[in-house]
């Protein structure tokens, strides 16, 4: 059975696929101005120390990126390979860091982020799940 991809499904993935390379990279900054709507949305379960639960707009995302860079030192980073949908696709996102505004703290956080793509082929929001245990909390 052979499947056709939909235009739209052929974009997602496309968008999909730089932004797992932009990140297996570090590229965070990057992929924001590249693949980022205006008004892209990341939404957190929580909010982290001297980072909001939600932060919108391309603008803000990048001085968030760059706070976060600046805040952790990065020892490793493993970034899967895309599950991809119709505009959403999702990633599992394992990094091992340390964290001066958690003290120096070293560690292992692994994730799901869950991204939406709008018809212009931008990411318009983000949403990451963890377990809470790996943010220092609990």
């Amino acid at each position: 059975m052979t499947t056709t991809l939909t235009p739209v499904l052929q974009q997602t993935e496309a968008v999909a696929k730089q932004l797992v390379a932009y990140c297996r990279q570090q590229q965070w900054e990057t992929a924001i101005e590249a693949l980022y709507a205006d008004d892209a949305v990341h939404d957190e379960l929580m909010a982290m120390p001297g980072m909001p639960q939600t932060t919108r707009g391309k603008a803000d995302l990048l001085t968030a990126s760059a706070k976060w860079c600046a805040d952790n030192t990065v020892h490793s980073v493993e970034i899967g390979d895309p599950l991809v949908s119709e505009g959403v696709f999702a990633v599992r996102m394992m990094l091992d860091v340390t964290s001066a505004s958690m003290g120096n703290t070293r560690i292992q956080m692994s994730e799901i982020a869950v991204y939406r793509v709008n018809d212009a082929g931008k990411i318009t929001h983000v949403n990451f799940f963890y377990p809470l245990g790996d943010c220092g909390q609990g």
